[in-house]
């Protein structure tokens, strides 16, 4: 987050990543955020093409569907209890995703010997399930 989204998540309070909590399984992880009040964020990915993120008061899940090699469709479906943080949780979700699509279309040149943990956990999913 703080590498990618640098900034981004401090508008709904989430300034402190050094208690990042992650979590690896077969076909996915999960990341958790806290703060003073508890539990801040939270991001579920299930390999290889959904991803679900909480803020306090808004839901947002992200499908990609294959159509072929070179081309996908992204469905996102925004939830929400609580108007008052909806603008805001949603401008920072638009955010994020604008910034995880520059970091997807510069994938190739990125050496996968650096990559942070979790994204090699992923392309290491990829690979062993001959998907991509």
């Amino acid at each position: 987050i703080p590498t990618v989204h640098q900034g981004v998540y401090d508008q709904i309070g989430i300034t402190d990543f050094s208690d990042i909590k992650w979590e690896y399984y077969t076909n996915g992880s999960t990341q958790f955020v806290y703060d003073k009040q508890g539990l801040a964020a939270a991001w579920i990915a299930v390999y290889p093409y959904t991803m679900i993120e909480w803020q306090r008061g808004s839901l947002f899940v992200t499908v990609i569907e294959k159509q072929n090699t070179d081309q996908s469709n992204v469905h996102v479906f925004k939830y929400t209890d609580d108007s008052d943080q909806w603008d805001l949780n949603n401008t920072v979700w638009e955010t994020a995703w604008k910034q995880d699509r520059e970091q997807a279309e510069l994938i190739n040149e990125v050496n996968f010997e650096n990559l942070e943990i979790q994204k090699l956990h992923y392309r290491n999913y990829l690979k062993i399930n001959g998907t991509t």
